[in-house]
C-alpha cells in the first residue's frame, strides 16, 4: 500500500489531522505523518488518524508543539555538547505517543552531522556547478576527507542517541534515513555501524531515493549501493524524483533510476511518496500512478 507525506500538504491544512484527512479526501489509502514545524494538534492528530480511511504506518520524527526557530529539533543528535544531544533525542522520544495513537509500526529519525563548518553552503556549491558544468571531484575528494577525518566523536554520538531511542518502552521501529548532505550521518559505510550496534529488533535503515540519487550525483555513494548493502533491513522507501538538483519532485518526470531501485526494493519495505508542496494534487496523482506501473506502490 503506497503512502504519501503529510509534508506534501500540512502547511496548507494547518494540522497534521487535517492534512491526513486531506489525503484521504483524495483517494489515498496511506499517509505518513510529518511536520516540518510546530504541530497544533500534537496530542490528538493520531487518535484522528486512527478514525480516517487511510493508515498510518510511519511516522517521520521529529513532531513537536513547539516552534523550529533553529531549524529541525533533533538535528543535534549527533552533538558532542550533552546538553543539546539529549534535547535532539527528546524531540524524537516526543513522537513516539503519536505514533503509538495512529498505530504507526515505524519512525523515520536523522541522525545529525558531524560538524564542518560551511559545509552545507559547500554542498550547495557543489549543485550549482553541476547545473552549470563545473567539474568539482577534486573539491568533493577534499571534503569527504576532512569528514572521515573528523567524524569519529560524531558518529559515537549519533550512536548513541540511537541506543537511547531503543531503550523507549515501544514495540516501534526507530528506521535511520539516508540523508542529502555530505557531511550528514550516516554515510554509506556508517550504516553498518548504526545497525549492528544498537537494539537490532528496534533499529532498521530507510532508503530515501531522492537523497541516494543526489549523493551519487557529487560523487559521496552510488545510489543504488544502498540497498544493495542494506536492503536486508530497510523497513521502508521515500519516494521521490530529482530533475537536475531538486528533489522532491513527484515519481516519474526525472532522473531516479526507478527501474534500478525496483530490483532493489523488498516486498516488506514501506512505499512512502514524498513530494513537496509546491506541486498540485494531479501531479501527485501523476506521480503515484507511476510507482503502480512500476509496481512500487
Amino acid at each position: 500500500m503506497l503512502s504519501v507525506s503529510t509534508s506534501w500538504n500540512f502547511e496548507r491544512a494547518g494540522s497534521l489531522a487535517a492534512a491526513a484527512r486531506g489525503l484521504s479526501d483524495l483517494g489515498y489509502r496511506g499517509v505518513e505523518l510529518r511536520a516540518q514545524g510546530a504541530v497544533p494538534d500534537l496530542d490528538s492528530a493520531g487518535a484522528a488518524c486512527r478514525g480516517l480511511r487511510v493508515r498510518c504506518r510511519s511516522v517521520h520524527a521529529p513532531l513537536t508543539a513547539g516552534p523550529w526557530s533553529e531549524g529541525d529539533p533533533s538535528r543535534e543528535i549527533a552533538s558532542l555538547d550533552e546538553a543539546r544531544r539529549r534535547a535532539a533525542v527528546e524531540s524524537v522520544l516526543g513522537t513516539l505517543p503519536v505514533a503509538a495513537a495512529a498505530g504507526a509500526e515505524v519512525i523515520v529519525v536523522h541522525l545529525g552531522e558531524v560538524a564542518i563548518e560551511g559545509a552545507r553552503n559547500r554542498h550547495r556549491e557543489w549543485f550549482r556547478a553541476i547545473d552549470e558544468g563545473r567539474p568539482i571531484a577534486e573539491d568533493v575528494t577534499a571534503a569527504l576527507a576532512e569528514r572521515r577525518a573528523k567524524r569519529d566523536p560524531y558518529l559515537e554520538a549519533a550512536a548513541r542517541s540511537l541506543f537511547e531511542l531503543t531503550r523507549a518502552e515501544s514495540a516501534v521501529v526507530f528506521a535511520v534515513e539516508c540523508r542529502l548532505y555530505y557531511h550528514e550521518i550516516p554515510a554509506l559505510d556508517e550504516m553498518e555501524l548504526l545497525l549492528s550496534d544498537a537494539g537490532k529488533r528496534k533499529v532498521a535503515y530507510w532508503h530515501d531515493a531522492g537523497h541516494a540519487h543526489l549523493l551519487g550525483r557529487v560523487g559521496a555513494a552510488d545510489p543504488l549501493a544502498w540497498l544493495a548493502r542494506y536492503g536486508g533491513r530497510c523497513a521502508g522507501l521515500h519516494l521521490h524524483d530529482v530533475i537536475g538538483t531538486t528533489d522532491h519532485y513527484p515519481p516519474g518526470p526525472g532522473e531516479v533510476d526507478w527501474a534500478g531501485l525496483r530490483a532493489g526494493a523488498g516486498a516488506g519495505m514501506l512505499r512512502v511518496m514524498e513530494v513537496h508542496g509546491r506541486h498540485s494534487a494531479a501531479e501527485l496523482a501523476a506521480g503515484a500512478a507511476h510507482l503502480h506501473a512500476l509496481g512500487l506502490d
